[in-house]
């Protein structure tokens, strides 16, 4: 009989991360072990295709999805971190001048909440500094800031859904940071990783995540319209390239941080070869190196009494978003 989570490592489990995106609800909770994190417990489900996202009956079926996968046995506590929908969350990468930092956050809503989707009153916003540029000219600084802006009603109904599932929710993340997350976490290990500029990717149903980081240093995110849905092409798929070498030539516009070193398919090992052949060829244009970033392939998987909620061999569900809010 296998030993309970507590008694084989004596040491505490990081929250739940819970993953409501695309057409997958994903969880997973992670501990520490001596070889680095382990995977504890994962569970997944698919979403009905005719339920609409955000609706009222959305929610009621990912409240109870959510409580069902969490009480399974294999989950340690109710404390969770999520991430709101990629497509919930606006993102752009706007241009400020150097200004105290208690005046950063109204500065950088001003210059987004005409292009908002809602009322700027109403919003709820994240910014990160991703690089900054002094000026020829004395006190002519600029500040390069990555703003992730949500609606305030949509993350409230989101944290709802949580707690009528019984979690108990520390903290509301955004995709971008959970991805660079698991980056560091997983596949910046070596001696010079944390200054190597990188381009994460991850596909999702009807998305497809970018991110740029140095280590855990978070410069650039962009989610593009063309998900696995739509991937099914060669026309589709160049499209998709089309956007990559936009994001590419728009960052490097801007960073001053240098150029991109390397290419990370965040995916599990089962993909689709047409896409990952293309993105090949796009690292060989670049003369960069790529790689597929399988999450679940780096960590262990340790199993309680209840077992570990998912099997390793042939699944395709990404686990790396939902890794990068566990470990949180």
């Amino acid at each position: 009989m296998f030993s309970t989570l507590f008694d084989r490592f004596k040491r505490p489990v990081y929250p739940i991360g819970v993953d409501v995106d695309g057409d997958t609800i994903k969880m997973a909770q992670l501990a520490r072990s001596q070889k680095g994190p382990c995977i504890v417990a994962g569970s997944s489900q698919k979403i009905p295709p005719k339920l609409v996202p955000g609706s009222s009956e959305w929610q009621r079926w990912a409240a109870n999805a959510v409580k069902k996968l969490s009480s399974n046995g294999i989950f340690r506590g109710r404390e969770a971190i999520t991430a709101m929908p990629a497509d919930n969350v606006y993102i752009e990468q706007i241009s400020v001048p150097r200004i105290p930092d208690d005046r950063l956050e109204e500065v950088v809503l001003s210059k987004v909440q005409q292009k908002l989707p809602f009322d700027s009153t109403d919003a709820l916003v994240r910014y990160v500094v991703t690089s900054e540029q002094v000026g020829r000219i004395a006190n002519n600084t600029t500040l390069q800031v990555l703003v992730m802006v949500a609606e305030r009603l949509k993350v409230e109904r989101h944290l709802a859904m949580c707690e009528k599932a019984g979690l108990q929710v520390k903290a509301v993340s955004v995709w971008p940071l959970a991805m660079t997350n698991s980056y560091a976490k997983f596949f910046s290990r070596r001696a010079g990783d944390e200054q190597m500029v990188v381009m994460l990717l991850e596909t999702g149903a009807n998305s497809t995540k970018v991110v740029i980081c140095r280590g855990r240093e978070l410069l650039f995110a962009r989610l593009i319209p063309l998900g696995a849905k739509k991937l099914t092409g060669e026309e589709t798929i160049k499209r998709l390239i089309l956007e990559l070498l936009a994001c590419e030539r728009f960052f490097e516009s801007i960073s001053g941080t240098g150029r991109i070193e390397r290419l990370i398919y965040l995916s599990s090992q089962v993909t689709k070869k047409a896409v990952c052949d293309h993105l090949v060829q796009l690292a060989q244009r670049w003369h960069i190196p790529a790689q597929i970033g399988d999450v679940l392939g780096a960590v262990e998987v340790v199993k309680s009494r209840y077992g570990c909620g998912f099997d390793r061999r042939g699944c395709q569900v990404n686990w790396a978003t939902v890794f990068g809010l566990s470990l949180s």
